[in-house]
């Protein structure tokens, strides 16, 4: 995904973020969570798109990501948890500029 931030390429970063968010949801087990989480998807991608195609976008995009990895890498449950709020976070500060 970093990649893709940087070279702008906003259909990879897309795709690859979606890939990133939905490896972790499906690890829930939970068939009807997952479904309303897609609904939520397909109704604020393009909104998402949108901030990206206008240039209001930078590599803070990619931030927490970073950090959700390294917490599962660890297995450390309650940095995961910190760091999936704050990228949840992030995404909701996005959506009301």
């Amino acid at each position: 995904m970093e990649t893709a931030l940087k070279s702008g390429d906003i259909d990879t970063y897309m795709r690859q973020n979606r890939i990133f968010h939905f490896l972790i949801y499906e690890q829930c087990g939970n068939a009807d969570m997952i479904a309303m989480i897609e609904q939520l998807w397909m109704q604020t991608g393009p909104s998402l798109r949108r901030g990206m195609q206008a240039d209001a976008y930078d590599l803070s995009w990619n931030r927490q990501h970073a950090a959700i990895v390294g917490a599962l890498e660890a297995r450390d449950m309650s940095s995961l948890r910190r760091d999936m709020l704050r990228d949840i976070g992030w995404g909701a500060e996005h959506y009301t500029r």
